[in-house]
């Protein structure tokens, strides 16, 4: 039984490329702990352009996980996120340096995809 939930973990976490951000002080440790650049998607629940990023941002997160980490924050849960970033509209994706500054931020579906698709 234990060797059955070890490969179950293991598998799951095999496919989880993206980290859901649940508080500031989450961001700030992946932050500081990361030695590469990491992408925040910036959503909520409710936006139908962040519901069609979702599966998009998930792809992105294993076809480019050697250009960085991926991370994820619902602006419903984590309120303070959009006064830190000046976050207007969504999905917004922030983009931070190796240092975890913020070095650039993309807005809506099509911005983030464009992104994306000229990193090859």
């Amino acid at each position: 039984m234990k060797k059955v939930i070890f490969c179950l973990l293991f598998l799951s976490s095999a496919f989880a490329n993206v980290v859901e951000i649940k508080n500031t002080k989450q961001l700030s440790n992946e932050l500081s702990s990361s030695n590469s650049v990491v992408f925040l998607d910036c959503y909520s629940s409710w936006c139908p352009p962040c519901k069609r990023l979702t599966p998009l941002f998930e792809k992105w997160s294993e076809k480019y996980s050697s250009k960085g980490k991926f991370l994820k924050a619902n602006l419903d849960d984590v309120k303070d996120l959009p006064n830190t970033y000046k976050i207007s509209s969504m999905p917004t994706l922030l983009i931070f340096d190796t240092s975890g500054q913020l070095k650039d931020r993309k807005v809506g579906l099509v911005e983030i995809e464009s992104y994306f698709n000229k990193l090859n």
